[in-house]
């Protein structure tokens, strides 16, 4: 059974099963107006936004604006395995976080940019996988080119 994982930006999260009606259920939904159970617990709901992948919303529930990612399996073991972690703990460099091929390069020596912006592509266990800025600035040079065979710790890109 697929399994979700609903984060607030608060940090709190729930996992919710496809087919579990024990804890959530769906009421009535009237375009972007909800009304779920939850915990026993009657909500209103009012969708405000949501991404165009349908991962991140932003609702009001019960007159308070609420923040959500939602994550299938296949998000949360990309989660498990760091894949999305982005940090300042290597400065600016972009590091293999596995042994791949390298798709595609997104940026270009002397572009600028901001902290959790897609700078390659790499495939890894048969899943492309989207490497992010670690940080904000301008990149100094590209280590790596489409067709490359990385290992785990790489060194891909460098950001000044």
């Amino acid at each position: 059974m697929e399994t979700y994982s609903i984060k607030s930006v608060l940090g709190n999260e729930i996992q919710l099963g496809a087919e579990d009606n024990s804890s959530f259920k769906l009421l009535e939904r009237n375009g972007n107006l909800l009304k779920f159970i939850f915990e026993q617990e009657i909500y209103n709901a009012e969708i405000i936004h949501y991404s165009s992948d349908g991962k991140e919303l932003s609702l009001i529930i019960n007159n308070q604006k609420i923040q959500l990612t939602l994550k299938d399996s296949l998000d949360q073991l990309i989660d498990e395995m760091g894949m999305n972690d982005v940090s300042d703990t290597d400065g600016g460099d972009v590091i293999s976080p596995m042994p791949g091929l390298v798709l595609k390069i997104l940026v270009e020596e002397g572009q600028s940019v901001e902290k959790g912006d897609d700078m390659i592509v790499l495939e890894a266990m048969k899943m492309e996988n989207l490497l992010k800025a670690p940080s904000s600035g301008t990149v100094q040079s590209i280590k790596s080119v489409a067709g490359d065979s990385v290992n785990k710790g790489d060194l891909l890109i460098k950001i000044d």
